[in-house]
């Protein structure tokens, strides 16, 4: 129901049913019962609440995502992406006919708190949120999952968990603040799940102030993830639509970590191999999206792509964020958007660098003209 399959609704019992697209599979092998339900509408989730009250089952789970390879992939988290509220409105309308107990989890496993909700892209007060979760139980240390709005949240409450500095002092043009080694930032893990952001290992994080309609980077040269877990494995079942908006972004990162001005010759090193693995991967991940292969190429790729861009980025990300932070629209598929006019714009003059990235994408023809072509029939497919 809808356009998204990202939620299906779980109530244990004694078999197993499940409801898609309105067809019905009882088996009578299975010791639970489970509702599994196409799409986002919270009205559809209460018709199931109606159903199962009052009969015996003992628990509800609902669970962001698709857990299972049998069950038809779709856009697992697009819901609390696109939606902020829909997941608050389904759970309303299920408690609304039932006085069962309630549980939500994360496609990983792990619970979700509502409270947490966010953006496509990361707003503020989503760090308060969760510097004040993080201060309340006591933690000493942050596990960021997810793709790059979740891996920058962690950074974000990174900055200000142990200190009462003000989230704006760190914005990227500042001047550091002076953070006592007495009171250091607490540790952080990165486990990123897309394939394009290159968060894991970057020192920034993006943050939206909705009042401004603008977007800011904030940092510390102290905050850099202590471990970035790079595994394949999580990024299969991402939806084929985020996989190629996240795998562009990570190939804007390479084209532009390389073609700034500036001299780092290991950035351009990551940025040409990172071109190289995911020109190889990007497609065949689209379409063979349990190709480990190619899941494992756009990872390592979006990893190397994302290192290179710490030399910096270009016009396609400064008008992107832009368009962003007034939209709210998904980054990579701005980005790829705006990339065709900005090649035609920055690449003449820049032949030989032009001739490189050409030739680590394993393409024939390496003029000007030739690469933003093979670029725009990318895009296309």
């Amino acid at each position: 129901y809808g356009d998204h399959r990202d939620l299906h609704l779980s109530i244990r019992r004694q078999r197993q049913m499940c409801i898609r697209d309105r067809y019905y599979k009882v088996d009578e092998n299975e010791h639970h019962l489970s509702i599994q339900l196409a799409g986002s509408d919270p009205k559809k989730f209460a018709e199931c609440a109606k159903i199962i009250n009052n009969n015996g089952y003992d628990e509800i789970n609902i669970n962001v995502g698709c857990p299972s390879s049998k069950v038809v992939r779709g856009d697992f988290g697009a819901c609390l992406m696109e939606k902020p509220d829909t997941l608050s409105s389904i759970v309303e309308e299920i408690t609304k006919h039932t006085d069962m107990p309630l549980s939500i989890k994360t496609r990983l496993g792990l619970n979700y708190d509502e409270n947490l909700d966010l953006l496509v892209n990361l707003i503020a007060k989503t760090s308060a949120v969760g510097c004040k979760k993080f201060k309340d139980g006591n933690h000493d240390a942050i596990i960021a999952i997810g793709g790059g709005r979740a891996m920058d949240g962690g950074k974000l409450i990174c900055l200000t968990a142990n200190n009462d500095v003000p989230l704006r002092d760190f914005e990227f043009e500042l001047t550091p603040p002076i953070i006592s080694k007495d009171n250091p930032f607490p540790k952080i893990i990165t486990i990123p799940t897309t394939a394009g952001t290159g968060a894991e290992t970057e020192i920034t994080a993006m943050v939206t102030y909705l009042k401004e309609g603008m977007k800011f980077c904030m940092w510390h040269p102290d905050v850099r993830p202590s471990l970035a877990l790079i595994d394949p494995e999580l990024t299969i079942g991402l939806p084929a639509n985020l996989t190629a908006w996240t795998g562009v972004d990570a190939l804007i990162h390479g084209i532009e970590g390389y073609c700034v001005p500036g001299f780092n010759p290991l950035c351009d090193g990551a940025a040409l191999e990172g071109l190289s693995l995911i020109s190889k991967s990007l497609v065949t991940a689209v379409e063979q999206p349990d190709s480990i292969l190619a899941r494992g190429g756009m990872h390592v790729g979006s990893c190397l792509a994302g290192i290179s861009f710490l030399k910096g980025l270009g016009n396609v990300h400064s008008i992107s964020h832009v368009v962003g932070a007034e939209y709210n629209t998904h980054h990579g598929l701005t980005n790829a958007i705006v990339l065709p006019v900005v090649l035609r714009f920055n690449l003449p003059g820049m032949e030989e660098k032009v001739q490189r990235m050409s030739e680590a994408m394993q393409f024939k023809d390496h003029s000007v003209d030739a690469f933003i072509k093979n670029m725009e029939d990318l895009l296309d497919r």
